[in-house]
């Protein structure tokens, strides 16, 4: 039987930078997000896989993406001493949509 290596898990807050950038139009949500996993890259792609939606593409204009794997469009910070616990499974813990 082959031994599962656990990964340390981390908390990590998310923060939009941009909230006028058109990748906003490829998000369900808008706002701070909280974030267990176990490093930035996978914080950023379960924000994504939560809250991604398909977007029309226009000709000549730039594409719409994911707003939450862009580090111009939202921050991705680790968070110390944070009330949540890290051992536990990756997922969103919290969320705070920002005011308009």
């Amino acid at each position: 039987m082959a031994q599962q290596i656990a990964q340390d898990k981390f908390i990590w807050r998310l923060m939009p930078i941009d909230p006028a950038s058109r990748n906003w139009n490829a998000s369900t949500f808008k706002g701070e997000l909280i974030v267990r996993a176990s490093d930035e890259n996978k914080a950023r792609q379960i924000a994504s896989n939560e809250f991604h939606i398909a977007t029309p593409q226009s000709l000549g204009r730039d594409v719409v993406v994911s707003p939450w794997k862009n580090p111009d469009t939202v921050s991705c910070e680790k968070v110390d001493g944070s009330e949540y616990a890290a051992e536990s499974p990756d997922g969103i813990l919290h969320r705070k949509e920002i005011s308009q």
